[in-house]
């Protein structure tokens, strides 16, 4: 849950630092839930049909997206997500999904190991509390 907040914390604080016009008019919280995230979206998009731009941050994307598809808002909607999983690749590849923002797992996972070798093996007490990874924007075109 946490890095769902992070997530949308780092969208908004960007939109205000490039100063972009825009308004958040609903937030859903559905668990990771894919009925429950239909049944929200498809709630949210009828009572709001200026919503130009859905960002999702958690897992249940397959939800969000019937609810857009059923609704006949592919075409008109900007649709962020996060990671390159095959549901998400299923949905770009329809193109329901525009753009979504990939981690570096292979990475997170060898240098998390690799500092803690160095660490506990090594005796070097000056691991960095933080270490970045890079973020991959993945569209269709560059999926595969």
């Amino acid at each position: 849950m946490t890095n769902h907040i992070q997530r949308l914390t780092g969208f908004v604080d960007t939109m205000n630092n490039n100063r972009q016009n825009y308004e958040i008019v609903a937030q859903m919280q559905v668990n990771e839930n894919e009925e429950s995230a239909y049944d929200a979206a498809r709630q949210i998009l009828i009572q709001h049909p200026e919503i130009n731009c859905v960002y999702m941050t958690s897992a249940a994307i397959a939800g969000v997206c019937k609810a857009i598809i059923d609704l006949k808002k592919d075409d008109s909607l900007h649709v962020i997500s996060f990671d390159d999983v095959e549901t998400v690749r299923r949905y770009m590849y329809q193109g329901v999904i525009n753009f979504t923002l990939c981690q570096d797992p292979w990475t997170q996972g060898y240098k998390a190991v690799h500092m803690l070798f160095d660490y506990f093996v090594d005796d070097r007490h000056n691991v960095p509390e933080n270490y970045i990874t890079k973020t991959i924007i993945k569209i269709r075109e560059n999926l595969d």
